[in-house]
């Protein structure tokens, strides 16, 4: 059976919300390691996670935007195609 244009995004949605998902560990390791480097200063390594943390903040900020305008077009295309199915019944 041929995947339908609805079939492959919703298959890309899934990624994307996995990808979501690493974003946010990666976050709340990020941040554990910055509590551990209250025990143990270390100025580089402070600086270079606080780096990575804005990095990643602005990235999963950026993704989840993207996430919600493709879920609209996503609910479009579903929306969509159970309409012409139901037409297509309803025509049989």
């Amino acid at each position: 059976m041929e995947k339908t244009k609805a079939d492959i995004m919703n298959h890309v949605l899934t990624k994307l919300q996995d990808v979501q998902n690493s974003q946010k560990a990666l976050i709340e390791k990020a941040a554990s390691i910055q509590i551990e480097l209250f025990d143990l200063p270390d100025a580089d390594l402070e600086g270079a996670v606080d780096t990575a943390v804005s990095t990643i903040s602005q990235c999963a900020q950026d993704l989840n935007e993207a996430i919600e305008r493709y879920e609209m077009k996503v609910n479009v295309e579903n929306q969509s195609r159970g309409a012409g199915a139901a037409a297509a019944a309803a025509a049989e």
